[in-house]
């Protein structure tokens, strides 16, 4: 049948089946409230500032780090944006029927995302390696680098 895109482009495609992402940062349900998250983070002095601006990170989601110079110096991580909640056994590294049976079952919350601040052993590395513990209970990415 024809596919339907939200620019109104219809197109059929006789047998051959077309390929459909989602992507939250061009999904029109999600109200895009990124830049403001960076003007937040531009004056953010706080560990609390700073996740308080990060809240409104939409996407692509990123790494961030946080520190102070301060007498009460303190140093964070935190990763922000709208990362969805998927069926149980679906990774998102692949595609799937777009039959409903991987509908997104909503958002991972703000706060169940992976952060830390003044971690015991004393500094944050962020470079694409693993950020959650084994048990977190969402799945966010299986491309996670190993590391050296």
């Amino acid at each position: 049948g024809p596919v339907v895109t939200d620019n109104g482009v219809t197109k059929g495609y006789a047998g051959a089946s077309p390929l459909s992402l989602h992507w939250t940062s061009i999904d029109p349900d999600v109200p895009d409230t990124t830049l403001a998250a960076f003007e937040g983070l531009n004056t953010a002095r706080t560990w609390a500032d700073f996740r308080a601006a990060l809240r409104k990170y939409i996407a692509p989601s990123q790494n961030f780090i946080f520190a102070t110079k301060h007498a009460d110096a303190r140093f964070g991580y935190q990763m922000p944006g709208r990362i969805p909640r998927r069926v149980a056994g679906h990774t998102g590294a692949v595609p799937v029927p777009g039959n409903g049976d991987y509908d997104w079952q909503g958002w991972i919350e703000y706060d169940d995302l992976p952060r830390t601040l003044n971690p015991k052993r004393g500094y944050v590395v962020t470079a694409n390696n693993r950020i959650t513990p084994p048990n977190y209970k969402y799945n966010i990415t299986v491309d996670w680098d190993a590391g050296s």
